[in-house]
């Protein structure tokens, strides 16, 4: 599994990386401190799973899902 980390804290970031790598749950292809650099890295790297800090300054973690969901290209229906 590809993993993206977007959390305001640095040290949090590290910890979840931790975390992930560690116990070989996946990759960690990307972070971001800041929500809106991390839209475009996002859509960008297309990870799997999002790690998402609700309680951001700049922008909140659900004003940042909406914003990707907005922007996401839709899968292709079979």
């Amino acid at each position: 599994m590809k993993y993206y980390i977007v959390d305001d804290e640095i040290g949090t970031v590290k910890t979840l990386e931790n975390i992930v790598e560690s116990r070989d749950l996946g990759e960690v292809i990307g972070y971001a401190t800041d929500p809106e650099k991390a839209i475009g890295e996002i859509l960008a790297l297309q990870p799997d799973i999002i790690l998402v800090d609700l309680l951001m300054s700049k922008m909140d973690g659900i004003a940042l899902v909406g914003q990707i969901k907005k922007s996401a290209p839709r899968p292709a229906s079979s």
